[in-house]
Order: structure tokens, then sequence, then C-alpha cells
């Protein structure tokens, strides 16, 4: 038997633009991407922001094109090589992690693996520590690119941020709209949210023609 039933839809906040769940950084993004856009409707820039640079801020809407040369999408755009990663055992730095780890191992060979495999594997996450150190970015521009890692194994790095101010170096993140998932470069207060929002404001009143953001 057929019956009727209610279907109850939930989108996240921020899914149709401004949303009273903004907070100020959300809200100034809006703001300044609703200034920058030459067609709101198409772009609907309140959600999804603009690309646009101008001497004083550039602003990229999340991309997902996918390109080798794409700054957002591809680790490796900017041609800054990865440090190597450093391994150290018992505080001391090792050369090889491979090494290190059979160094630990020895002291279970002839035991039962299945016994002892946790206690080996604690025993190593203990003992052998990897870093990776920061990338340190010499491309220009200076104070673009970062190392920023999403944590999602399955996706690329963006290094490129979706926002960044100039002059105070205020670097933004978001996953496909403005305030989904939103990471900053640096704490926002009430006056740095205040000094960006009129920087910006400001850079737009004198700017006479827009400059989209090419992704590669």
């Amino acid at each position: 038997m057929n019956r009727d039933e209610d279907v109850l839809i939930v989108f996240p906040e921020g899914s149709f633009g401004a949303s009273s769940v903004d907070s100020p950084l959300d809200a100034a993004l809006r703001q300044i991407a609703v200034a920058a856009t030459l067609n709101p409707e198409e772009e609907w820039a309140e959600k999804y922001g603009v690309d646009f640079e101008n001497e004083a801020f550039l602003m990229h809407t999340y991309c997902w094109c996918e390109k080798d040369g794409c700054r957002w999408c591809s680790e490796d755009a900017c041609g800054c090589p990865n440090p190597p990663a450093e391994h150290y055992l018992d505080g001391a730095r090792v050369e090889s992690w491979l090494e290190a780890s059979e160094a630990i191992l020895r002291r279970y060979r002839g035991r039962k693996a299945k016994q002892h495999r946790q206690a080996l594997r604690a025993e190593r996450n203990r003992r052998l520590v990897t870093v990776i150190p920061e990338r340190r970015h010499a491309c220009e521009p200076r104070g673009f690119m970062a190392d920023r890692e999403r944590g999602d194994k399955d996706s690329l790095s963006q290094r490129a941020p979706n926002f960044w101010h100039k002059a105070t170096g205020l670097r933004v993140w978001w996953y496909k709209y403005i305030g989904r998932d939103t990471e900053v470069s640096m704490p926002t207060d009430d006056a740095l949210l205040a000094a960006v929002l009129t920087s910006c404001m400001e850079s737009l009143r004198l700017t006479a023609t827009r400059e989209v953001t090419p992704c590669a």
C-alpha cells in the first residue's frame, strides 16, 4: 500500500548565501564579493565569491578544474620543492626510517607475530617519529601560497587561498562556498576585519577595471 510521507530536506547553513549564523568573517567576505562582482545574478557572488584581483586583495572561487598548472588544484603548481621528511628515533635524528624501524623490530623477532603486533606498533609509534617540515614558498607573489592540508588523503592540498588580503597577509580558504569549512591564516578579530573590509571596499572604489584571477 502506498503512503504519502513527508520528506525533510536539510541544507547546510550558507547553501543559499548569507545566513543568520554567518561569522563576522563570512559577512565581510560576502560584502567584498558582492561589491567586486560584475554580474551578481550569474556569479552568485554572495555565496561563491568571485574571481577578482587588484592591488589590495585577491578572491577566487573554489576550484576543482584539477589542471596541473592550477594554483588551487595542483600540489606542485608553484614549483617550490617539498622539503625532505625528517625521522627521529628516541629524539635523535636518523637518516633512514626503515633502518630505525628494523632496529625496533629486532626485539620482536622469534616471537609470534600476531601476539606482539600491537605492542610493536605502539612502541614504534612512540619511539620513531616522522616530521615533515613546512615548505618555505619563495614563489611569486610572495605571501600568497601556503602548505595548507585539508586532512583528506583522497583530495589534493589546496595551497592558494580563496581570499588573500595583501597588506595584512590574511588568507582564507573555504570549501565550495563562503562559510563552509573555513580556515584562516591568522586570528580574525573585529579590528582586523574592519581594516580588511575598509581596505578592500576603498580599493574597489578606486579600481577602474576588473582583473580576473586565472586558475593557472
